[in-house]
């Protein structure tokens, strides 16, 4: 769900561009002040479904339709399902269908959210950046950026690829990080621009040079870098309900 170009995530490393994405004070493009410290101080436990939500806020003559659309497409309302389920019942009930028939709609549509590109669209159009940092483990990170090399020669072959990723909680100190892979394990689990992934090992030895004269590497006794060795992917929709405990605090 939180896939991301890599030439958007930041204009230069170290420049934060994300803020979470939760209940406090957002300019969200369309939505005014007054609906969203109305959303804030709504317990949405209070409403059995989202027709239920829908039927109430719609008696409220300082939101609209649009804005309820926008505030679902940024998935303020996620405790009722993903959003793209979510405004299917939104247009329907603007539509003027009865309860009953939304309530059955609201009940038989299968769970879905948007795409990873359509969210990102979403999110830069209505908050014009994009809201990567939630409540979870340090160790989930969104993969931003893959080098690899596709050269004949031996060397470029065996070049173990550059993963840059960027960490998702916000409690996490770094923000950027960019990681080598053995070419072992890249070939076996391959990572692509957009995955979010669990790390599982990750460990910081001697950096290593390649000599192309004498066509051999040798360990630089300045540098070190870091290696990532092994980890856990995680879909779009498994992360959703995994950040959505704390999605909202």
């Amino acid at each position: 769900m939180y896939k991301i170009n890599a030439q958007n995530v930041m204009d230069e490393y170290g420049e934060q561009f994300y803020r979470e994405l939760g209940l406090r004070p957002v300019k969200i493009k369309g939505v005014n002040e007054i609906v969203i410290a109305w959303i804030k101080s709504l317990n949405f436990d209070d409403y059995d479904t989202f027709t239920d939500f829908l039927m109430y806020s719609s008696n409220k003559a300082f939101i609209s339709k649009n804005q309820l659309i926008s505030l679902t497409k940024l998935n303020y309302f996620f405790k009722f399902g993903g959003n793209k389920k979510l405004i299917k019942i939104v247009n329907e009930f603007f539509d003027g269908k009865s309860v009953e028939i939304i309530k059955k709609l609201e009940n038989d549509l299968t769970d879905e959210c948007y795409s990873n590109e359509e969210q990102q669209d979403f999110e830069y159009a209505l908050l014009g950046h994009y809201s990567l940092e939630f409540s979870v483990d340090k160790n989930y990170v969104l993969i931003t950026q893959v080098e690899e090399r596709n050269d004949d020669d031996y060397f470029m072959r065996t070049w173990s690829p550059r993963i840059t990723m960027l960490f998702l909680s916000n409690e996490s100190d770094q923000k950027i990080q960019r990681m080598k892979m053995p070419i072992s394990v890249f070939q076996k689990y391959p990572l692509n621009e957009g995955d979010i992934v669990r790390l599982r090992s990750c460990k910081q030895q001697q950096k290593m040079n390649y000599n192309k004269e004498q066509n051999k590497f040798t360990i630089d006794p300045t540098r070190q870098e870091w290696w990532l060795n092994s980890f856990k992917p995680v879909s779009g929709d498994e992360f959703r309900q995994i950040a959505s405990k704390g999605f909202l605090s």
